[in-house]
């Protein structure tokens, strides 16, 4: 579900929000580089001890995501024994060539998970065999955005400018 439009986060910039710091480090991992990222932050009412079922929502997440960046078999990685990866962090890879599709950070705030993914927005136009507006990563954050609507999560779409408000 995404958030209603009375409660939609504000652009970057909008002072008293207190989930501003998320949304800043959220879009501080999509910082223009290389290459382009999008990302979502889902906010959950799961507590600590649901996640088995956060574990599920991020499996769901990250498998939406896929659909309409790389359209490939993936697997979850862990990264429990790479010393470049922290707790709570995950990768969707590619079953063929183990190329990271999707990255999703958990985060325990407050007494519920947050999951954090964002993924390469270039990668789309080269891997999503001619779907309609694959070529536009803009496109196909908002379509990204929509397909994860339905999940038990309040959905905020983020770019390097921060937070985009749903109203």
């Amino acid at each position: 579900m995404t958030q209603p439009e009375d409660s939609a986060p504000a652009a970057e910039g909008t002072a008293g929000d207190p989930d501003d710091d998320l949304y800043a480090e959220a879009a501080s991992l999509l910082a223009p580089g290389e290459a382009t990222y999008r990302g979502v932050v889902l906010h959950t009412t799961m507590a600590q001890h649901a996640e088995q079922a956060m574990n599920k929502l991020m499996r769901a997440a990250g498998d939406r995501i896929t659909e309409h960046v790389a359209d490939a078999e993936t697997y979850v990685y862990a990264g429990e024994d790479d010393e470049r990866f922290g707790v709570g962090q995950f990768q969707g890879r590619r079953l063929a060539d183990d190329e990271p599709i999707w990255e999703c950070q958990q985060l325990l705030r407050e007494g519920t998970f947050d999951l954090v993914f964002y993924w390469n927005a270039d990668r789309v136009a080269a891997d999503s065999s001619g779907a309609e507006g694959a070529s536009d990563p803009e496109a196909v954050h908002e379509v990204i955005v929509a397909d994860l609507a339905d999940l038990d999560a309040d959905v905020v779409p983020v770019t390097e400018d921060g937070a985009i408000s749903l109203r």
